[in-house]
């Protein structure tokens, strides 16, 4: 089904079929209704709102349709966007948290798999354990389902090539969670 969505502050005219050269099933028009607001500011504050809105609601769909695609694609597990590629300092943290939340432990622990998970060792050295957060970051954006992998580890206590080969198996990182969770 192809949609097309239009922002506008005032109701369309156009045939969309005619100017586009092709048929949408769904034409969502958002406007900002100009009587509503008219006792309230001028043309100027109005145009300024407007494009204000325009850009918000854009963003917003934007959002919706990644989102979808994200839960669609099975990176989200319990209302929780999963399969995070930690790129930086906050989806490091985040990816700690997920792992804490869904591994079921201590921060300590989830901190300790995320590492071995991020440098595909059963063992870490004194060297990777003592790295800053930023040559984590490095290696991690290298990696795949880091994280995943990382959850796996805390709750079935298994090596981390076990882990991987789970995550293998179900290419889906919801149904690779869900397998080993058991839900």
């Amino acid at each position: 089904m192809k949609a097309l969505l239009c922002f506008s502050d005032s109701v369309p005219t156009v045939n969309f079929k005619d100017a586009i050269g092709c048929c949408f099933t769904v034409v969502h028009c958002i406007t900002l209704p100009r009587a509503l607001f008219s006792s309230l500011c001028d043309d100027q504050t109005f145009k300024f709102c407007s494009s204000l809105f325009k850009e918000i609601a854009c963003k917003w769909t934007c959002n919706v349709i990644s989102t979808g695609a994200h839960i669609l694609k099975g990176k989200v597990y319990e209302n929780f966007m999963i399969d995070v590629k930690v790129s930086n300092n906050k989806l490091f943290n985040r990816a700690v948290s997920l792992v804490q939340k869904f591994g079921e432990c201590s921060r300590n622990d989830a901190y300790s798999a995320l590492l071995r998970s991020i440098y595909n060792t059963n063992t870490l050295t004194a060297i990777q354990e003592n790295m800053p957060v930023s040559e984590h970051i490095k290696t991690a954006t290298k990696g795949q389902k880091v994280v995943s992998s990382a959850i796996i580890l805390t709750r079935s206590k298994c090596l981390v090539e076990e882990a991987k080969k789970l995550l293998a198996a179900h290419p889906v990182t919801k149904n690779a969670l869900a397998y080993c969770l058991g839900h």
